[in-house]
């Protein structure tokens, strides 16, 4: 596997994550890489494709109104 699969994957990853501790956990258990390896190929990635600005929003549930007729 060359690097541009790996950063391929990586970015794949971002998509779903939303916390970084737990990216970096599990890309090196899939990798099996240390910390180091792990900061250095993700850090970059997550400057470039804009992960720390990514938000996360919650849905807002619509209120729905009861309409009561006159008799």
């Amino acid at each position: 596997m060359n690097w541009i699969e790996i950063d391929k994957n990586i970015v794949s990853m971002m998509g779903i994550y939303t916390d970084k501790d737990k990216l970096f956990k599990d890309l090196k258990k899939l990798y099996n890489w240390n910390e180091s390896q792990v900061e250095h190929a993700v850090e970059p990635l997550l400057q470039r494709w804009g992960w720390y600005d990514k938000k996360v929003t919650t849905p807002v549930k619509n209120k729905h109104k009861v309409k009561k007729e006159k008799k």
